[in-house]
């Protein structure tokens, strides 16, 4: 700096240099030898004497700007002013030394006056012809005609001036659009540009401003401008028009453009990365992404922009300091991370097979790698949407070819190893978890705990091997290779498939909002299809509809299952049975042998059951209203069964044949798998052990080979074999049901048969009125679950004020839930049975312990996602004393109990107490007992007293009495049985019924009985009022009413 001017504050004079390494040489004249040239490149050196030269030879010299300018004809020099070197200003000359400053202003004021005869003498610039010089300059012209002229077009033009970070004015180089005889042949045209699908903050006035008030910059906008300047102003840069605004814009809206180079002068430093000026903008926070201008530009780098906001976004940076969406997926997350890093693989990435294709967007997974292996997950592919499928038995139909995408991903997917990144997450009929921070942060603990287990799961899925797959439709889809975003390759997207076959529209994400890995190449794919009018993008037929014909992609099917349809079906037998093998698809599993079949062909649907197998009934589903809580538990397998059927037969095409119709309306058939794996149905649940083979009337050729599956399965101890404790039972009825006529020999019970008497030792945990008895098993396996139920209990808060943050809303709570109850003395599993809003409770059974009791809401909390305790069996097992009915599990029918209270005789629930003492006396006290299972009912039944559907085991038990045996105690098996204690006591009372199982309990405890009523013990007071009754199966009572 030369000198200031005080009449010009802020404004500082002095001369500017030129990097030597970098000078430009051919600023001066060329001619070698010539005396103007080299007076010149002498003039240009600011060191003239001879300790200049010297130091010079050392050192490169430095160039002056100004007198390069003033050199090339660029400048003129002004008049010396009367004060001897203020520049012509009239006032003071401050610089670093005042005394040397008149001396040096005028001796570079000769310097710039020699230069400037030189220019003069060349006839450069300003010295020049005055029409030499004048800029040609096009006329403003609207931005629509401009766009139609340069969309596509790669041009190049100089950035004149930075409006904001990502709208500038940019001044364009037109050859031959001069006037005609002004021998112009370069035309400059002016035009506003914007970085294609990026917005930077911008300048606005404040609301009541005058309109003479200056723009007040939004945040981060001057940051914004900042970086833009330093790397594009007054530089020369290459860009493509990409696209306009949209329609309706105003005239003068800035053409959309992508910066493809920027011409770096010599000399200047490195541009730090990335060089993309959109790209940097974005990852440094001082710029946000434009969904519809993404849409319009190359893909790969609309890729680029959208990970660097991402980056951005989960920095927090910048626009993104208080952005908060990712806080709800914290939990899920955590999951993922531990799974993911415990199988090696990217974060949030896991390793599934399909299990079943929902609908077109929607996959039940079952998850094989890190710590959810095992688990089952239901995941919505990310960031599209496919048509709906009609709702089961709701009546409705679907939507256009929402049968067709749910087919196109059944035919690829189905049983098929799969690789899932969860990207984002939505409460049901809620926000995203990605959404904005006031929405995340206005949560409460308590909602955003039920929030995060009501939680949809939204994943990029890819399925690894496959490269194109023909829609149901007729179409050829073919899918570009997915990657996680840090160039790890994942396999063909599953969402791009289905998309590029117009079977899936793309949802359009707000800015900031997260989408699928791929986004970018899903908006692709459906411009793909949108162009070729695929799928969903087809045009349906006006006349069509008119006529009342079906629009395309919808399907019309014959429902056999819905309840009205029964006599339909049996009308359709005769039909079926002559059509012999038919093709089907397997839609639904009911239990491990039960199942819904679609007919394409005849366009029927059918329930179905193997006609040569049975398999135990599952837990009904959890979460229905209407279930009580003692239908809700299935029989003992059930579960297993059922998830074996939907893990090798669900969703697979099949051939079936029909033999016959049940009672309710359900077609007995063979069916068997077609394809690759062709097999048998039956034998396939055989020889998993998922079912029991089942002797039919009707001969059937392939019973041999059922015998020998199940056999098989015996010997290996698969399944249901796994639940009796030695394998001579078990190998006992694998014999029996291949020679039902010596079943009751071989199983030695005395019970009939019913079931193979099985023995364990087990420890009762808890026993409730009416003979209710909860144990727990003593196996290795059941002692290692047990550890797994106190562990994750234990994590749980002990604190009253960290447990209240996790209460869990009574309107979330789903029927059939596993939540965390609270007590005084800690955590305890519970499975929810009932709810009642009015007085807030639950009614809930501890899994551990067998109870049930209403509790209170508040005190009710949900374990963590990724917690192994909900997924635990249930530890206390319930069975019933067999052959028996304890004092106050039934009573006689209302007359009679009625008439027996009047006249004060006999009273069933007298004795009930009495009942529970004694079996907790005999029970409870005991380190272990033996169990010897003896057969199965209905729990509605009597003979066990209980209460609901499921199967109840009914057993025997023996206490383990401490005898003195050679000096040392131990334990040994007493010789009478509770069941006979409790007869001989007057407590209890033979089963009386008609059947196989009544009279095999009056054979075995007729003799107890007889003691104690001949004594009149108790219930036998006033003599037998059961002389001329039989107990019935009792209808299942209604749950406990709320307190």
């Amino acid at each position: 700096v030369e000198y200031t001017v005080p009449q010009l504050p802020g404004r500082y004079f002095g001369t500017v240099f030129v990097d030597p390494a970098h000078a430009r040489s051919d600023a001066v004249g060329e001619e070698e030898g010539g005396e103007l040239a080299q007076a010149a490149q002498a003039a240009l050196s600011l060191e003239g004497d001879a300790q200049s030269a010297t130091a010079s030879a050392r050192k490169p010299p430095k160039v002056s700007v100004t007198r390069e300018l003033v050199r090339a004809g660029l400048l003129r020099v002004k008049d010396r002013g009367g004060d001897g070197g203020s520049g012509g200003f009239g006032g003071d000359v401050r610089g670093a030394s005042e005394s040397a400053a008149p001396s040096a202003a005028a001796v570079e004021l000769d310097v710039l006056r020699e230069l400037e005869q030189l220019a003069a003498a060349e006839q450069l610039g300003v010295h020049g012809p005055a029409s030499a010089g004048v800029r040609a300059l096009a006329p403003a012209a609207p931005s629509a005609q401009l766009l139609h002229e340069l969309k596509g077009r790669t041009l190049s033009g100089i950035v004149e001036y930075c409006i904001t970070g990502s709208v500038y004015k940019v001044s364009l180089c037109e050859r031959g659009g001069g006037s005609a005889g002004t021998g112009h042949d370069v035309r400059w045209r002016s035009i506003s540009v914007q970085l294609a699908g990026t917005q930077s903050p911008g300048f606005r006035r404040e609301p009541g401003a005058p309109a003479d008030a200056p723009a007040a910059p939004m945040p981060f906008a001057l940051n914004a401008r900042f970086v833009a300047e330093s790397r594009l102003l007054h530089r020369e840069v290459a860009f493509v028009v990409e696209h306009g605004d949209r329609v309706g814009g105003p005239p003068d809206a800035p053409l959309y453009v992508r910066v493809v180079h920027v011409k770096r002068v010599a000399g200047a430093l490195p541009t730090a990365p990335p060089e993309d000026i959109a790209e940097a903008l974005l990852l440094m926070g001082f710029a946000k992404t434009i969904p519809h201008s993404l849409a319009e530009i190359p893909t790969n780098h609309a890729t680029r922009l959208r990970m660097a906001e991402k980056a951005a976004r989960d920095a927090r940076r910048g626009v993104w300091r208080d952005f908060r969406g990712s806080e709800m997926n914290a939990p899920i997350n955590a999951a993922l991370a531990a799974s993911s890093s415990s199988s090696g693989s990217s974060a949030g990435t896991l390793l599934a097979r399909v299990q079943e294709i929902v609908s077109g967007d929607t996959l039940a997974l079952v998850v094989e790698s890190g710590a959810m292996s095992g688990s089952a997950l239901r995941v919505f592919l990310a960031s599209i949407r496919a048509p709906r499928l009609a709702r089961p038995g709701g009546g409705g139909t679907d939507e256009p070819y929402a049968y067709d995408a749910r087919e196109f991903l059944r035919k690829s997917l189905i049983g098929q190893r799969v690789r899932v990144q969860i990207v984002y997450q939505k409460v049901s009929g809620g926000a995203a978890g990605s959404g904005t921070g006031s929405q995340a942060a206005q949560q409460s603990p308590a909602a955003s705990a039920a929030a995060n287990a009501n939680a949809m799961l939204f994943a990029s899925v890819y399925c690894e091997g496959k490269s194109a797959s023909t829609t149901a439709a007729g179409g050829t889809a073919e899918a570009n290779g997915g990657s996680s975003g840090n160039g790890e390759k994942f396999g063909v997207d599953v969402a791009e498939m289905l998309v590029r076959a117009g079977l899936a529209t793309v949802v359009k994400h707000r800015s900031g909002d997260d989408t699928a890995l791929d986004y970018d190449a899903l908006v692709a794919a459906e411009k793909e299809a949108q162009d070729a009018r695929k799928g969903v993008h087809k045009l349906i037929s006006v006349a069509s509809s008119a006529a009342g014909g079906v629009p395309a992609g919808v399907r019309r099917i014959n429902d056999l299952t819905a309840v009205d349809a029964k006599k339909r079906a049996r009308d359709m037998l005769a039909f079926l049975e002559k059509a012999g093998a038919m093709s089907g698809i397997v839609e639904h599993a009911s239990s491990g042998s039960r199942f819904r079949v679609y007919i394409p062909k005849d366009r029927m649907l059918l329930a179905v059951a193997l006609r040569a197998v049975r398999s135990p009934a599952p837990s009904r589903r959890a979460g229905s209203q209407t279930a009580d809580a003692g239908a809700e538990q299935g029989e003992p397998g059930g579960d297993f069964a059922l998830a074996f059927a939907r893990d090798t037969l669900l969703q697979r095409d099949v051939q079936l044949e029909v033999f016959g119709i049940d009672r309710n309306s359900t077609f007995l058939v063979d069916m068997w798998l077609v394809g690759s794996s062709a097999k048998d149905a039956a034998e396939m649940l055989l020889e998993g052990g998922a079912a029991r083979f089942h002797e039919t009337k009707e001969s059937n050729p392939r019973t041999p080979r059922y015998v020998a599956a199940e056999k098989r399965a015996v010997s290996s101890a698969r399944g249901l074999w796994a639940l009796s404790s030695n394998g001579s039972a078990a190998a006992t009825s694998a014999s029996a049901t291949a020679n039902p006529s010596a079943a009751s020999s071989a199983s030695g019970s005395g019970l009939g048969g019913i079931d193979p008497p099985a023995r364990s030792r087990v420890r009762v945990v808890e026993v409730g009125v009416g003979g209710r008895i909860f144990y727990r098993e003593l196996s290795a396996e059941a002692k290692q679950r047990i550890a797994t139920v106190e562990r994750a209990l234990a994590e749980l808060p002990v604190d009253a004020e960290t447990a209240a943050n996790n209460v869990v809303p009574l309107a979330s709570v789903k029927l059939g839930e596993v939540l965390a109850v609270r007590f005084s003395n800690g955590w305890f599993r519970a499975k929810v049975l009932r709810k009642s809003a009015p007085n807030d409770q639950l009614l809930v059974r501890f899994l551990d312990y067998g109870t049930e009791e209403w509790v209170s809401s508040r005190s009710a909390a949900r374990f963590p996602v990724g917690s192994p305790a909900p997924a635990v069996p249930q530890l206390a097992l319930e069975t019933r004393l067999a052959g028996i009915v304890v004092a106050g599990g039934a009573a006689p029918d209302a007359a009679m109990d009625a008439r027996l209270s009047a006249e004060g005789g006999y009273d069933d629930g007298a004795y009930a107490p009495e009942a529970l003492e004694m079996m907790r006396t005999e029970l409870l006290s005991a380190p272990w007992v033996e169990l010897l299972r003896v057969g199965r009912v209905a729990s509605g039944g009597s003979g066990g007293g209980g209460s609901g559907g499921a199967a109840l085991v009914l057993s025997e038990i023996r206490t383990a009495e401490s005898v003195l045996s050679d000096g040392v105690d131990s334990s040994e098996v007493s010789e009478l049985s509770v069941n006979q204690k409790l007869l001989r006591a007057g407590l209890a009372r033979v089963l009386r019924r008609k059947d196989e199982l009544g009279r095999a309990a009056a054979a075995q405890y007729a003799a107890d009985e007889r003691a104690a009523r001949e004594a009149h013990l108790r219930i036998w007071r006033y003599g037998d009022p059961y002389a001329s009754d039989e107990d019935q199966p009792a209808a299942a009572p209604s749950s406990r009413r709320a307190p």
